[in-house]
């Protein structure tokens, strides 16, 4: 290459470079064209500066990112793990900036394989992602307490799970977008369960309620009521 700067270099190689940068879970991007810096004429390592001013660093192969690097976003997000083919693929740590942050797999620069993802207000998942969702199985432990392990769909407790109250209550059951729906088995603090039908979070439909005496009501229930 002799006196070829590394810029002058790439051009010579590969005329015109053109990188394409996945914001957050937007997807791709238009592309930029810029000065691309490397430590090596291989290209194995260097710095890339949009004109958006995000910045990525590490690893690159044939003008793409992959392998490990960096990429600090203008808005403050910051991504570091890894890349193939320019897209965030494999183990990588995601860091919002209201310092939110994901840890886990990624594939095609999305939240997709086994994550754990730490909200601002504590809230805490740990499980399974697809494009971006909480999709699988997975647990939450939330601010006040309460605890859910089981079954997400596009982030909402959808399936079979179980939940655990601050006051030791507990509900395991079916689900449907966040709310008792089907059947399942609630244990109360006074010790009283109920096994049956649910309908929007309530006891509505057929099931049995033992009392803490031993007293048994098995039959209809109409919005958490017996029916006589």
């Amino acid at each position: 290459m002799g006196q070829l700067t590394a810029t002058a270099s790439i051009k010579a190689w590969f005329g015109r470079i053109a990188f394409f940068v996945s914001k957050g879970s937007d997807g791709p991007q238009p592309s930029h064209t810029s000065d691309f810096r490397t430590t090596t004429d291989d290209m194995k390592s260097g710095e890339y500066i949009f004109p958006n001013g995000d910045i990525i660093t590490g690893d690159f192969v044939d003008g793409k990112r992959t392998g490990q690097g960096r990429y600090i976003f203008s808005n403050g997000h910051v991504y570091l793990g890894n890349f193939i083919d320019g897209k965030r693929t494999g183990k990588g740590t995601y860091r919002f900036s209201d310092d939110e942050n994901y840890q886990g797999d990624f594939v095609d620069g999305k939240r997709t394989g086994k994550g754990k993802y730490i909200f601002t207000n504590g809230h805490v998942y740990q499980g399974e992602w697809l494009n971006d969702s909480r999709t699988g199985k997975g647990k939450s432990i939330y601010p006040n307490g309460d605890m859910y392990q089981g079954d997400f769909i596009a982030g909402e407790r959808t399936g079979q799970g179980k939940y655990i109250y601050a006051n030791k209550e507990s509900y395991q059951g079916d689900w449907v977008e966040g709310i008792r729906s089907g059947k399942g088995e609630s244990t109360y603090s006074s010790g009283a369960i109920y096994h049956g039908d649910f309908v929007d979070g309530k006891r509505m439909g057929e099931g049995k309620y033992t009392f803490v005496n031993g007293h048994v009501y098995q039959g209809t229930f109409l919005n958490n009521n017996f029916m006589s």
